[in-house]
Order: C-alpha cells, then structure tokens, then sequence
C-alpha cells in the first residue's frame, strides 16, 4: 500500500517523492554511520559498561550494520580501525587527541581565561590603574598554569598535559592572519585623502622599526656573548640576536628562524628562546607602553582621547547608556550574516598567502630558505589582502563591505594572539638563560623607550599615536601597537593603523638582505656577516633620519 501511495505521489509530484526518498536515506545513512562509531568505541572497552547490553538486544539493521554489508559505508569499519598515534577514540582513521582535538581545547582554555581576565580587570584596582589588557592578564594566567601542568583535558587515560608548542602555532597563524586583515584595510576609504600623510608616516614608522630592531638584536647578541664567557657557560650565545626578532618581528618570525637555526644548523634552544623573546616583548609593550599611553592621554595630547578617564575606561566594560553599535549589517541574516561574510573575505586572503608560501617553498627557493619561508606568511597575507581590497574598490562588492566589521575581527585575532604567544613560552627553558635574558629585556627596553620618545615627540602631526604604534611594533610586534593605539584611538580615527600596514611597502627593500643572512647565519654568514648587516642598518637609518631633520621632516619636540 506505501509503495502504490508513493507511485502516485510521484506521478503527481515527483520533487516530492525524490525529496522523501533522500530524506530516508540519509536519515539511515547518518544513523548507520553513528552506531557504527559507537561500536567501534565498544570494541575497544571504552562504553562496555553503559551500552553493550542495550546494542547486543538490536537487530543489525537497527545498529546500521547491515549498510555496511550493502556498501553504502563501504570501508567504514576497517576505516575505524587503523592504527593511528594518540590515545583516544579514532573516528574514520583520525585521532581526535593528536589531530585537532588540542587545538580545541587550547581555544577554550583561552576563552576561559579570557572571561576571567575581564572579570579581574573590572574588579582589582591595580589592573585598572596601569590598564592592563584582558589579553595580557589571561596569558600571564595561562603561562603560569600551563608550565605546571594544569592546561589540559581529560581523556580515559587520565588528564593529557597541553604543550606550550600548541599554543606557538596558534600564535603563529593568528599572526599573519591579522596582517591579512591589515592589509585589507590600506586601500580603505577611510583613507582617503591622506595620501601625503599616509605615505610620510608609514615611513617614519619604517625607519624606526629597522633601526631599533638592528639595536635590540646586536645589543641582545652582545650581553649574551658577554655573560656567556664571564661565566664560562655553554649557553647558545647566538640566541641573543633573537631578541630583535622576538621583539620587532613576533612569534612568527622568531619561531621561522629559530627552527631554521636549530633544526638545520643544530644550535640548540633558539625555538624556545624566540618564542620567550617574543612573549617578553608583549610584556614591554604592555606593562611599559599602557602607562605611556596613560600618560598620553593624562596630558591630552591624544587626537581624539580625552584627559580624563573615566570610570568605565579603567574597568573596560562599558555602561549601558554608553554602549555602541560594533559595526552595520551589509547583508540580510537570512542569507549569509555580515561578520561571516567578512570572515570569509579574511581567511581567503590567508589563505592566498598560504599558497604565495607554497609557490615559493617548492618552486622558487632553495632548500636553506624553505623552513624560513613560513615565517614570512604574515607578509604575504600583507600583500594578498592589499590586492583583494583594491579589487573590491573596483567592484560592487565595495558596497557591502565595511571596514568597521574587519575591525572588530581584528581586534579578536589581536586578542586571542597575545593570549596564546604568552602561554607560548617555556619556563624551563627561559631559567636556564634566567640572567641574561633579564638583562637584554632590560637593555632593549630603555633603548626602544627612550629613542621612541625623543624621536616620537618630534614627528609633528598625530605624534602620540604614531609613539604608541611604533613602540608596541618594535616590542610586541603590529598587533601591540594597534593594541596601544585603541587606548588613545579606539575607532582608528587617525592615520596611524594604515600607517602600519603601509610601512610592510618600504620594508620589502632591506627585507631580502634580512632573510640571506639571517637564516643561513649559522652555516653561511656567521656571527660577523649579522654583526655587520645590523651595523649597515642602524647607519643607513640613522642617515635618513638626519637628512629627514635638515629637510624639517622632523624637527623640534611638539610635546
């Protein structure tokens, strides 16, 4: 009787008939599938105890076995049963705990420990006072309680520790993912008009990142080699050129680098202490940069802040009368929601640097440069996201986008990336080179402090904001600096964030001498071809900037 019922439905309408058909072989399909993980699970005694008995009283048909026999899961459970590393359940050949399952439980430690941190910053008066970011508190959190082991997850094998290495990667990615969106917005309409302004700042901001980067690494390279031979100690002297780069360039680079220098040359350590140079320079930039923006705006010399800060503005939590709308809807829910939208546009600009990096790696550049490569994703996402802004100015899509969006994406991959570049870091590694690694933090700090204020004041136009930008990218990389730059300019109203992005354009000139000599240092170069680069660097920079004086680009302090 079904059957003739279903003939002339079909006949009648026969989109409805095929709609019910799939509708129940899909529904048998993805059931079949679920028990069938489930009594892979059984076979290897993991549920026995719970839901044996009751699988044991069903039919095949009912457990969905018998779909197995027909060849619609054909290879499922041999599938299920290959042998995989990791210690928890495999599910079509892949062990959730060795695969993705630790990055996932990373993003939920950090959430964690990021709603904690709002809590305590509208709570401790300290936190106020020196307005420290709920990013750094929940990774200052976090690199405590991940060196003691108490990061993890549980699995039936007890708790599973996890490894700070995770959290490297995470830092990574998060990294160049941000520049992506950086450069998406260098060709913004917000810009419009500042051209001139845009093009003198980006390379003020140039300039000054080259010259004290070259100061922070042959001032970190000095007290290193210094130390390790007044002591007599074996420690890798050459992991104290790694500060510029933890410093300047972030996890990203110091992480490429490092693992050239150690994996290819053998020098040990340089991974963790890049990663510990970078997670240090985020300290700087934030225990030293906040007070200076505080003091900034103390003073009122913001463009857009104000002396006083409010109540709301030290909690960080803002009151319901003056909460404001994050960004507009470009798009109708229904069809695809705005955040998404913008989503997608900066995960395939990403994802266009990613395939610049394998381009590169296996068809343009030779071996000694493929493992360093990865570290330059950032740059290639850079210029990717450059390309495809231009290419929606010149389209219609230039009317459903919006930069207020990309912002708010920003600032939670800027976020999430301090979080993770801070639970990043080794202690165990970082005591073993406790006292010169104190020693070089402090050095590179009062230079990078004191040089970005002298130079910082005379820049003329927006000069507090262009400080804070240069003083967090040359101690905790961009995502500092923009960090820095929402206390004072928390809608980005001054040229100051595009400026950032746009100084990537001078930086392509000294960057290919940086790259030979510095991943092929240990077995190319050597100690004295980087002395030497960072020795023409710091000349080179230092000349530009006098000539900048006598051409009154720069000249007498405005504040």
């Amino acid at each position: 009787m079904q059957s003739r019922f279903l003939e002339k439905e079909y006949n009648a309408d026969p989109y409805l008939s095929i709609s019910y058909w799939n509708f129940i072989f899909y529904m048998k399909y993805h059931v079949g599938i679920m028990f069938a993980c489930l009594q892979e699970l059984l076979n290897e005694k993991r549920l026995s105890g719970v839901f044996l008995p009751v699988l044991r009283s069903l039919p095949p048909r009912v457990t969905g076995f018998s779909l197995v026999a027909a060849g619609r899961t054909k290879g499922l459970k041999n599938r299920a049963r290959l042998p995989m590393p990791g210690s928890g359940p495999q599910l079509f050949g892949y062990s959730m705990e060795s695969s993705f399952l630790p990055y996932l439980m990373a993003v939920m430690w950090m959430s964690f420990l990021l709603l904690l941190s709002v809590w305590l910053r509208a709570k401790v008066t300290f936190l106020q006072k020196y307005l420290v970011p709920a990013g750094i508190i929940a990774g200052t959190l976090g690199f405590a309680l991940i060196n003691v082991g108490w990061i993890g997850y549980p699995s039936p094998e007890g708790w599973v520790p996890l490894k700070v290495g995770d959290f490297g990667i995470i830092s990574f990615h998060l990294f160049s993912f941000g520049f992506g969106i950086i450069g998406l917005g260098c060709f913004s309409t917000h810009t419009k008009g500042r051209s001139m302004t845009l093009i003198k700042g980006a390379l003020w901001i140039d300039l000054l990142f080259w010259l004290f980067y070259s100061l922070q690494a042959t001032v970190g390279y000095g007290i290193t080699e210094l130390y390790a031979k007044i002591t007599g100690s074996d420690l890798t002297a050459a992991t104290g050129f790694l500060a510029g780069l933890g410093f300047a360039f972030g996890p990203g680079q110091a992480l490429s680098v490092g693992m050239s220098w150690q994996n290819d040359y053998g020098l040990p350590d340089c991974v963790s202490m890049g990663l510990a140079y970078a997670a240090a320079g985020f300290m700087v930039a934030n225990f030293v940069g906040v007070p200076l923006a505080n003091w900034g705006l103390r003073k009122g010399y913001a463009t857009h802040g104000t002396k006083a800060l409010s109540s709301d503005f030290l909690k960080g939590l803002r009151p319901e009368d003056k909460q404001v709308p994050a960004c507009q809807l470009t798009t109708h829910s229904g069809n695809v929601d705005t955040f998404a939208l913008h989503f997608a546009v900066a995960a395939t600009v990403y994802g266009l640097g990613w395939i610049v990096c394998y381009v590169l790696k296996y068809f343009v550049l030779p071996p000694n440069y493929q493992t360093a490569s990865f570290g330059f994703i950032y740059l290639y996402a850079l210029f990717a996201g450059m390309i495809v802004r231009l290419v929606i100015n010149r389209t219609a899509a230039n009317a459903f986008y919006s930069d207020g969006v990309q912002n708010r994406i920003l600032g939670l991959t800027i976020d999430y990336m301090i979080i993770s570049a801070l639970m990043a870091v080794s202690a165990v590694t970082v005591m073993e080179y406790f006292i010169p690694f104190i020693l070089v933090i402090a050095a590179c700090t009062l230079i990078t402090l004191f040089g970005v204020l002298y130079l910082g004041r005379r820049v003329g136009s927006f000069g507090l904001e262009r400080l804070l930008v240069v003083f967090g990218l040359i101690t905790g990389t961009a995502a500092s600096g923009l960090a820095l730059l929402r206390i004072v300019d928390s809608d980005f109203k001054t040229p100051a964030a595009a400026e950032v992005g746009l100084n990537n354009v001078y930086s392509l000139i000294p960057m290919f001498p940086f790259l030979l000599v510095s991943v092929t240092m240990p077995g190319g170069f050597g100690i004295s071809g980087m002395l030497t680069m960072h020795a023409i660097m710091i000349a080179v920079c230092a000349a530009i900037l006098f000539a900048g004086h006598r051409m009154k680009i720069w000249g007498p302090r405005q504040f």
